[in-house]
């Protein structure tokens, strides 16, 4: 699951991290994720002079 956007200087808001709590919360009832789970976070760092192609 991943939340896509550009959070340089804000987080992601509330309506979108509570979709990713649903989401959970429903696979864990669903048996999709153990309710033990744990969650591993990654932010691409801003490249300098980068353009897109």
């Amino acid at each position: 699951v991943c939340i896509i956007g550009d959070f340089t200087n804000a987080s992601p808001n509330e309506k979108a991290l509570n979709a990713v709590r649903l989401w959970i919360d429903c696979a864990i009832k669903l048996g999709y994720v153990k309710e033990d789970h744990y969650i591993i976070t990654h932010r691409q760092s801003q490249r300098p002079h980068y353009t897109d192609w």
